[in-house]
């Protein structure tokens, strides 16, 4: 089927429209890469590698949180202060303007 009729369109294929052209190759080079990655998996040695980058990551990453924790707790201190003051001044105004309300109605 093409799109004869209308200007400018006559080769235009319909039957390929919104299909890939490169799809096959994708296809082949997604099994071929699957194929890869499963005789990877299986090899002891690329096993040894990856558990051995995955425990030195681990080991960076602790270091660099408690490295992190080391320089800036003071700060963790004060913000953690800052949020009970914070919630105590606005539970204080909560009750306050509750009680604003309950004496111009006449409860308190």
């Amino acid at each position: 089927m093409s799109a004869q009729g209308f200007a400018g369109y006559e080769a235009v294929d319909l039957d390929l429209y919104g299909q890939d052209p490169g799809s096959a190759l994708r296809t082949l080079a997604g099994g071929a890469t699957s194929e890869i990655a499963q005789v990877l998996v299986a090899d002891p040695t690329f096993q040894a590698a990856l558990a051995s980058t995955a425990d030195r990551a681990e080991e960076a990453a602790y270091r660099g949180v408690q490295t992190w924790m080391r320089r800036n707790w003071p700060w963790l201190l004060v913000g953690g202060f800052g949020l009970i003051v914070g919630n105590y001044v606005t539970l204080l105004a909560a009750i306050a303007q509750r009680d604003v309300r309950f004496k111009r109605r006449g409860v308190l």
